[in-house]
């Protein structure tokens, strides 16, 4: 963005807060004269800045001239108060007016209530703007907006604009860029679940991003996320089968079938949840999407399948996907796949690719806990197999030769990895103890 001289992007920006707050507080206004008061002058000036404003991230940076041109921090000027702080002062105008204690819904335009929070978005990409507006209250208030914007969505689909015109998907990408210990994510869990089923895919980008957070955090062991995967979405499905669906459909965008995977991932810490993707036959669906699938996903996949089938003497679950795995040819498809990746020049090696070759290694290794397993990795020549990637591996730490020493090191610790995971696979295969 060309950056606008300071009295020129600060003048506007004090003149929208004293529209703002001529035009007084819409909780104020009795419901007629509030439907005739002109808000055209505020929506044009906050449309203003927000066209000024959209790539701005840091707005102290504006502030601190030395800061933004790049200088010592330590040189620049105090850090603003509210008094002498126009972004302070436009997002307190906004909540205490515009936003809080349901202020937003009684907006009569669409275009209005739509500009508002356009204009808290950008605002709120600031890490200090974040926080004021969270400790005013404005999650609450989010949340509140997101649970009753997101049941008309699935109610009424086509009243709401496309995209950017939205308000919803502003809504979204602000919970979104929430700290993912926030207990904001987990109150509005259920209309997560329920948007998986959007066909608005800036929206469900917004949606996979917070349950993303939330599946990352401790919150989601905590009793209130207990039975997430089978909470329900706008079209009958559950949350469960909508997540495996996008994540492997070829349809979607690759970077949304990742979230979806990431997810599903995080959510297999528990066993209500793998139970639940075993039971949607959700390692066919996974062995199918390792012989077709980009390497980024091939990863996440496989150490879903790896977490299904993670030895415990004391569940059922474990030996049903054990079996399942087996039976679907599930050893036959792993280990096609680590041949693939090791017949690969060393040129062609990155990290992602020794990443599958680890994941790989340590699947197998979970799956030769069981005596059918074993013998079966033996009889389709895994033995060799393991023992190429072990090979592998040291030629490829052996000829590491990155120009940056740090990307080396980390490149030989990773094929160390490797090579580990392999050897443990082939300790089970021989193993007399399992």
């Amino acid at each position: 963005m060309a950056r606008k001289s300071s009295d020129s992007w600060r003048t506007a920006i004090v003149q929208l807060v004293a529209v703002i707050w001529e035009q007084g507080d819409v909780s104020d206004m009795e419901p007629k004269i509030r439907r005739e008061v002109d808000f055209e002058r505020e929506v044009a000036l906050l449309d203003e800045f927000i066209m000024s404003h959209n790539s701005v991230y840091d707005f102290c940076a504006m502030l601190e001239p030395n800061r933004a041109a790049g200088g010592d921090v330590l040189q620049t000027s105090r850090r603003p108060g509210t008094q002498d702080n126009p972004f302070i002062q436009l997002l307190q105008a906004l909540l205490e007016l515009r936003f809080l204690e349901g202020r937003w819904t009684q907006l009569e335009s669409e275009t209005h209530k739509l500009v508002i929070l356009q204009t808290l978005r950008i605002l709120t990409r600031d890490t200090m703007l974040q926080r004021r507006f969270l400790n005013r209250g404005g999650g609450e208030e989010l949340v509140h907006i997101f649970d009753e914007q997101g049941a008309r969505h699935l109610g009424e689909p086509l009243q709401q604009g496309p995209g950017a015109q939205n308000p919803l998907v502003h809504v979204a990408s602000m919970l979104a860029k929430l700290d993912p210990n926030s207990p904001l994510l987990v109150q509005c869990r259920r209309t997560l679940c329920c948007l998986l089923s959007t066909s608005e895919r800036f929206l469900l980008q917004s949606v996979l991003a917070s349950l993303h957070k939330l599946s990352a955090s401790p919150m989601i062991l905590s009793p209130h996320c207990q039975g997430l995967m089978q909470m329900p979405t706008g079209d009958g499905m559950t949350a469960g089968e909508k997540l495996l669906d996008i994540l492997s459909s070829d349809k979607m965008k690759p970077e949304y079938r990742q979230l979806a995977a990431e997810v599903v991932l995080n959510l297999c810490q528990t066993e209500d949840s793998r139970m639940l993707i075993v039971s949607l036959e959700g390692i066919k669906l996974l062995l199918g999407m390792v012989q077709n699938c980009s390497e980024n996903l091939l990863v996440v996949t496989i150490r879903i399948l790896e977490r299904l089938v993670h030895y415990d003497s004391r569940q059922a679950l474990h030996q049903d996907a054990v079996r399942q795995t087996r039976t679907l040819g599930g050893i036959n498809v792993v280990l096609n796949m680590l041949n693939r990746f090791n017949d690969a020049t060393l040129d062609a090696i990155d990290t992602c690719r020794l990443q599958v070759l680890m994941a790989g290694c340590g699947l197998l290794g979970e799956l030769a806990f069981d005596d059918d397993n074993s013998a079966h990795i033996g009889q389709l020549n895994g033995v060799f197999v393991l023992t190429k990637v072990i090979v592998f591996g040291w030629n490829v730490s052996g000829t590491a030769n990155r120009s940056n020493s740090t990307e080396e090191g980390e490149e030989k610790e990773e094929c160390i990895q490797v090579n580990m995971q392999a050897l443990r696979a082939l300790r089970l295969v021989f193993s007399l103890e399992r």
